[in-house]
């Protein structure tokens, strides 16, 4: 693991943040995932808060790469079945509208998207942020995690859901 950028931004007299990017090499291969973190901390006290880490950062060797149509359908209707059980509600379904996908080596793919979960026909829909990791050699997800209400493109820093 590595930091790269590092900020420290006062808040008040009190409060700090100390924000960044970072990387991670993944099962002492080559391939990396990026991330971003933010860190609130108490000046008078002299002590860091929780992180909030999200992927997210480009790391050094990552790079844009097209969305897989059957990827994207298979994690739509994961992430479903994921709130269907949240909620106790059968007829959920999820719309994406706006998906990036980053390639981190030739093992792992990073999927960010934005999107809309609707969890019966009457309800008028809850934004949706999610961010998840494939791996494309194990055919399988690492990671997948929403958060609802979420709206922005910049991975959220707030508390998430994971599913895996």
């Amino acid at each position: 693991m590595w930091l790269e950028a590092i900020a420290v931004q006062d808040v008040d007299a009190r409060a700090s943040a100390i924000s960044g990017t970072g990387g991670v090499m993944v099962d002492g291969g080559s391939d990396k995932v990026g991330f971003r973190f933010h860190v609130p901390y108490d000046n008078r006290r002299r002590r860091a808060g929780y992180p909030a880490v999200s992927i997210g950062g480009v790391a050094a060797g990552e790079r844009d790469v097209p969305n897989d149509g059957a990827l994207i359908r298979h994690l739509e209707s994961h992430t479903a079945k994921a709130l269907a059980r949240r909620f106790r509600k059968p007829s959920t379904w999820l719309r994406l509208d706006w998906i990036a996908t980053v390639e981190g080596g030739n093992r792992f793919l990073r999927i960010n998207a934005e999107g809309v979960a609707y969890v019966s026909r009457e309800d008028p829909g809850t934004p949706v942020v999610l961010q998840a990791i494939y791996d494309r050699p194990g055919n399988a997800w690492v990671r997948i995690e929403y958060e609802l209400g979420g709206s922005s493109r910049v991975p959220a820093t707030a508390p998430s859901t994971a599913i895996r």
